[in-house]
């Protein structure tokens, strides 16, 4: 009898395989040997199946130690989602449109929440934060999967390197190194400036509520 962690193993294979524009319940069925109608007893509709995609790749992240210092708490967490992700592109792509995916998602939450917490900002605040900082991180990883922050080549450098000096004087003094971006390197130094950014918001309070009637809304 097929069960649900058979076709949810399945459709991370066909998902790596085919990526999501190409997978479909029809072509899982007919991997699984099952009428579609099968896979929507076990999993409802095919947002659903994604979700339960999400979660299982979510619970690959190992967790960090609970007793190390906040910010080592959120590098760890980071560097786990690129670390699974590059691992997995295709899924991670699909799996990044959900706040939350499942209880192992609801792990990692709490997990970033604590750390923002004991970082010293109150709850309304780092519910915000939280959410940017978790925005950043997958739009860093979904930049280097797609080739985003990959070395810069060919036509590609030649063009920066033909600008005017005079009018773009900042991107020609940096055009010489477009061919040496290691992309672990862009994306460990863009979470410590997050890192470091949380931690200033902290000490000195530079953060108003009144300021922003957008982040009073998601706490109501």
């Amino acid at each position: 009898m097929l069960t649900r962690a058979q076709i949810i193993e399945t459709a991370a294979v066909l998902m790596e395989s085919l990526g999501e524009r190409q997978f479909s319940l029809r072509k899982l069925a007919d991997a699984l040997g099952c009428d579609p109608m099968t896979i929507l007893y076990h999993c409802k509709s095919k947002d659903g199946l994604l979700r339960a995609l999400s979660d299982q790749l979510v619970a690959r992240l190992e967790p960090p130690e609970p007793d190390l210092p906040w910010q080592e708490r959120l590098r760890h967490i980071a560097f786990e989602y690129r670390r699974v992700a590059l691992a997995h592109p295709q899924t991670f792509q699909s799996m990044s449109r959900f706040l939350s995916s499942g209880s192992a998602e609801y792990r990692h939450i709490e997990t970033v929440q604590s750390a923002l917490q004991d970082a010293g900002l109150a709850p309304e605040m780092a519910l915000p934060i939280g959410l940017g900082w978790y925005a950043s991180i997958i739009g860093l990883i979904t930049a280097e999967i797609s080739g985003f922050m990959g070395r810069v080549a060919g036509e590609d450098a030649q063009a920066f390197l033909q600008l005017d000096e005079q009018d773009y004087p900042a991107t020609r003094r940096i055009a010489p190194f477009l061919s040496e971006i290691p992309p672990d390197s862009v994306f460990g130094t863009t979470v410590d400036v997050l890192v470091a950014g949380i931690s200033r918001m902290s000490r000195h309070g530079d953060v108003s509520l009144e300021a922003d009637s957008a982040t009073l809304a998601l706490t109501e």
